[in-house]
C-alpha cells in the first residue's frame, strides 16, 4: 500500500483520559480565520496554498495535501527514531504535569500526540500559519496560538519544561534562528527544563545526476534566503553558546529508495511528495519534469542515496540543582 497507516497502527489512539485544561484563555486562530474572508489568511499559487503574509518567509504550502504529508512523515520517522523525542522528559511528562512549547508545530501532530500519551501534561503549539486541529478534535490539554516566532514567543521567562522543535530551520533565515528563535526558547524554558530539535540535514548524499541538480537547485534557494541546511554541525555550539548544558546530537541515516526496503520506498515516496509540493515556490525546480523524477527514484537504488534527520537535545541549567525533569 502506498501510506504508511501500519506505523500509526502500531500506537493506539484511542486513549480516554481526562486532561487538564488549558488553552481556555487564548484565542482559537483556526476559528478566527473561519470567521475572515479566507483571501485575508492565505493565498494561492499554481492551486497550492500558502500563508498570506509577507512576513512569513515560509517555501512550504499548508494545504490539506502538504497536511497530509506531513503527517505521514511523522509516523514515518517516528517509527525509525523509535518514538518522538530523545530528551529524558518521559517520566516528567506522564507523571510530573510539565508544560510543554511546541515551536513551529505546523498542524500540531507532534503534540497531538504526546498530548494523547500524556494526558496529565500541557501542551502548547506556536506557529505562524493557522492550520491547527479544530477543537472539538483535539485533547482539552492543547492550546494553539498563531504567531511569527520571528517576533519572540509570546510567553514570560522561565515558564515551560520541555521545548521543542521540529523541521524549521529548512525554513528559517540562520541568523534569524539563532538570534531570535533559540534565545527565545531558551528564555521561556525553566531552569532544569529540556530543549529538543529535530531537523534534516542537507545535501541529499550518493546522488547521481538528477540528484546533483535537485541538490544544487536547493543549495542555491537556501543560500539566498540565509538558509543553513548543514547547521547540524554547529548546534552542539551554537545550544552551549546560549548557555545551555549535557548537549546530545544523534544523527539517523535514511535510506531513500527501496534498497532500504519498505521503509525506505516510503521515504522516497514522502521526498517526491516533498518536492512537488515546494517546486512551484524554488526557482528551478519548477522546470523539472516528470521523467527526471522518475529517474531520481531510479537514481535512488543505483546510487544508494540517503540522507540525515538529526535530534539535538540539551539541558537549560538549573543554579538550584532542582533538575525535576531528568530522568
Amino acid at each position: 500500500m502506498n501510506s504508511i497507516n501500519y506505523l500509526k497502527n502500531s500506537k493506539s489512539n484511542s486513549k480516554e483520559s481526562s486532561h487538564s485544561n488549558i488553552g481556555s484563555s487564548y484565542l482559537d486562530p483556526i476559528e478566527i480565520a473561519r470567521k475572515e474572508n479566507i483571501l485575508d489568511t492565505f493565498v494561492f499559487v499554481n492551486g497550492r496554498r500558502y500563508v498570506a503574509d509577507d512576513s512569513v518567509n515560509t517555501y512550504h504550502p499548508n494545504d490539506e495535501t502538504e497536511m497530509k504529508r506531513a503527517c505521514d512523515q511523522f509516523y514515518l520517522y517516528n517509527h525509525i527514531w523509535g518514538g518522538s523525542f530523545n530528551a529524558p522528559v518521559r517520566e516528567a511528562l506522564m507523571l510530573g504535569r510539565a508544560r510543554v512549547l511546541d515551536v513551529g508545530c505546523g498542524s500540531g501532530i507532534w503534540i497531538m500526540d504526546q498530548a494523547i500519551e500524556a494526558p496529565i501534561s500541557s501542551f502548547i503549539g506556536v506557529d505562524c500559519a493557522p492550520v491547527f486541529p479544530e477543537e472539538k478534535t483535539r485533547p482539552k490539554n492543547i492550546g494553539f496560538i498563531q504567531y511569527n516566532l520571528i517576533e519572540g514567543i509570546p510567553f514570560p521567562d522561565s515558564v515551560f519544561d520541555y521545548v521543542h522543535q521540529r523541521l524549521l530551520l529548512c525554513e528559517i533565515n540562520e541568523k534569524k534562528w539563532t538570534d531570535n528563535v533559540l534565545k527565545e526558547m531558551v528564555r521561556v524554558t525553566k531552569p532544569g527544563g529540556w530543549i529538543e530539535i529535530e531537523e534534516r540535514a542537507f545535501p541529499i548524499q550518493n546522488i547521481g545526476p538528477i540528484g546533483k541538480e535537485i541538490n544544487y537547485i536547493v543549495e542555491k534557494f537556501c543560500k539566498d534566503r540565509g538558509i543553513n541546511e548543514q547547521l547540524r554541525f554547529s548546534i552542539p555550539k551554537l545550544f552551549e553558546e546560549v548557555g545551555l548544558t549535557k548537549v546530545q546530537l544523534e544523527d539517523k541515516i535514511m535510506l531513500i529508495g527501496s534498497w532500504g526496503g519498505r521503509i525506505g520506498s516510503l521515504l522516497l515516496e514522502d521526498l517526491l511528495k516533498h518536492i512537488d509540493a515546494v517546486k512551484c515556490a524554488i526557482p528551478g525546480m519548477t522546470q523539472m519534469s516528470e521523467d527526471q523524477l522518475k529517474e531520481f527514484s531510479n537514481e535512488s537504488n543505483e546510487y544508494s542515496v540517503h540522507f540525515i534527520v538529526y535530534r539535538a537535545w540539551a539541558q537549560k541549567p538549573d543554579d538550584n540543582n532542582e533538575n525535576i525533569l531528568e530522568s
